[in-house]
């Protein structure tokens, strides 16, 4: 069983890893208030647990997430649902 939590902004998101703990966070790269990217540098400063994965529709811009320490994966949009299975099985694993 898997809970989840959705942040509509990049406050929100703030928010949520200050209040709990997550072992996988989805990102996009491209958000309406901040970029994927520095809102994932402000997590890190709270906390090195949880496994990101950032997603995208613009491929060009998953190079520069791939350089950043600590993420478990990048996808594309349209995202490919058993890529997201494996990168949960995967996660599951490292926590178990």
């Amino acid at each position: 069983n898997y809970s989840f939590e959705v942040a509509n902004n990049s406050e929100q998101a703030e928010k949520l890893i200050k209040e709990k703990e997550f072992d996988l966070i989805f990102l996009d790269i491209v958000l309406k208030d901040t970029s994927g990217i520095k809102l994932y540098q402000k997590f890190r400063e709270v906390s090195n647990k949880p496994q990101v994965i950032f997603m995208t529709s613009y491929p060009e811009k998953l190079e520069e997430a791939k350089q950043l320490s600590g993420i478990r994966g990048c996808l594309s949009k349209p995202l490919d649902i058993e890529k997201i299975f494996g990168f949960l099985k995967s996660v599951e694993q490292k926590i178990e």
